[in-house]
């Protein structure tokens, strides 16, 4: 069986992560050998990170970075308003009023960009450890509660687009990752469903077990 990665998918950098020797061991990207890699894209060349991020400078309404900031909102939502005046590409309005990315012709959501990134940290996990990488427990975290019933669809679109869907239960899932020698029983997550049934309420309850765990 492939190993499980850890990914917490940031706002400004992303990092994966293996168990290794029964402590997790933080993964360098392949193309630079750094252990965080920038949450930057620039879609249209399909580059991420760090080549992603020179284009910044040189190619600043193509590349797409806080796009976190986006995910599950609307155009008219202040924060995305407040992302606007950030940001040098442009941002407007798509399917139902959600906030998309548009670049030259082309629109691109939040989700689609999130899962390249993804992809780039499955591509670098695969090419330290030798081996196919379909599964991941993968972090984030978000503070505003009015948008979760909008962020269940997307994080599930964002984990089909860059590891499909697996079968797996979450409690097989956390005992052969990196969070594999803590004990999940009282989290209140129901550790018998399927991965591919898990939705983003799932993963902030997962996310606020471990931080509390972490801080005993």
């Amino acid at each position: 069986m492939s190993k499980i990665v850890g990914i917490d998918l940031g706002t400004t950098n992303s990092v994966v992560a293996v168990m290794e020797g029964g402590r997790p061991k933080v993964i360098p990207a392949a193309d630079t050998g750094r252990n965080i890699t920038p949450s930057v894209v620039e879609p249209e060349k399909n580059l991420v990170g760090d080549v992603a991020k020179r284009q910044v400078i040189l190619n600043p309404k193509h590349t797409v970075y806080s796009v976190k900031r986006l995910m599950g909102r609307r155009d008219s939502d202040k924060e995305v308003e407040r992302t606007k005046k950030m940001v040098p590409y442009s941002i407007k309005a798509g399917k139902d009023g959600m906030a998309v990315i548009a670049i030259e012709d082309k629109e691109y959501s939040p989700q689609e960009i999130s899962a390249r990134i993804l992809m780039k940290l499955k591509k670098d996990a695969e090419a330290y450890l030798g081996e196919k990488v379909d599964s991941a427990v993968i972090h984030l975290f978000f503070k505003e509660i009015e948008i979760m019933d909008e962020m269940k669809s997307l994080f599930i679109q964002v984990v089909k687009a860059s590891f499909g869907n697996r079968r797996k239960t979450l409690k097989n899932s956390l005992s052969n990752s990196i969070f594999g020698n803590i004990n999940f029983e009282d989290s209140g997550i129901d550790l018998t469903k399927r991965a591919e049934q898990l939705d983003i309420e799932d993963f902030l309850k997962l996310s606020e077990f471990l931080r509390n765990y972490n801080e005993k």
